[in-house]
């Protein structure tokens, strides 16, 4: 992305996750990857990055944003 970044955020239906929207691609078109741990997200330093927090239960990456679902606690 080149200028800007703006990033808003939304609920979604599961009240335990929120929903990162970016103005810009992130991903490629079509693209997308769910983690639901930290031992999957070896490709991703961004969601690697996100289960550092111990709330993080699961990081979703799409074209243009980031879920991510808390833990139950």
């Amino acid at each position: 992305m080149a200028g800007y970044v703006t990033v808003y955020a939304e609920q979604t239906p599961n009240p335990e996750s929120i929903k990162f929207v970016f103005n810009g691609e992130i991903l490629p078109p079509g693209s997308s990857y769910d983690f639901t741990s930290p031992e999957n997200a070896q490709d991703s330093p961004l969601a690697q990055d996100l289960f550092k927090f111990n709330f993080v239960k699961g990081v979703y990456i799409s074209q243009n944003f980031v879920t991510i679902t808390k833990a139950d606690d």
